[in-house]
């Protein structure tokens, strides 16, 4: 089940969502947000998978809301504003909805957050899968190495909090 956010200043807009959301039921709206404010909380406390959000909104935009996030969901932008989609994509939004958009479009964009919630999922299993065959019951891993650049440093398993494939690694 993906957990949801959805943040737009306008409850029509909000209200849209929710309706074309009824079709999948493997999404939860675990918040709706009226403002960047409430949005910054709801994302940061509700840890959610998918966050659709619009652009323009009083206070922050859209783009200022990512930059408060302790959390790193996927985005979808709903917006009226077509002048920012390149900048979307820059910070590696899912998909950009057009407003007006209809049905068939919102299910592409849905389609879109399943193939790489999926994809995600698939990458952690087939880690998790290769961590237990490298090791032996009693064997633990004191360090890992990692690339950064043309450097390769040793980091201590202990001080790992996260781990995340970034495209061909």
């Amino acid at each position: 089940m993906l957990k949801a956010v959805i943040v737009d200043d306008e409850a029509l807009a909000r209200q849209l969502i929710i309706e074309y959301l009824q079709e999948y039921p493997q999404i939860n709206v675990i918040a709706e947000c009226r403002s960047s404010r409430q949005a910054i909380k709801a994302i940061n406390e509700g840890k959610p998978d998918v966050v659709f959000l619009d652009i323009r909104m009083p206070g922050m935009d859209g783009f200022e809301v990512i930059e408060h996030l302790d959390h790193a969901p996927r985005i979808v932008f709903c917006t009226a504003h077509s002048d920012f989609a390149l900048k979307a994509f820059e910070v590696n939004a899912v998909d950009y909805l057009l407003k007006p958009y209809d049905r068939k479009r919102f299910a592409r964009a849905i389609q879109k957050v399943l193939e790489v919630h999926r994809s995600e999922t698939d990458e952690f299993d087939r880690l998790v899968k290769v961590l237990q065959e490298v090791r032996s019951p009693n064997e633990k891993f004191e360090s890992v190495f990692v690339r950064s650049g043309k450097r390769i440093t040793a980091v201590r398993t202990a001080d790992i909090l996260w781990i995340e494939a970034s495209g061909d690694y």
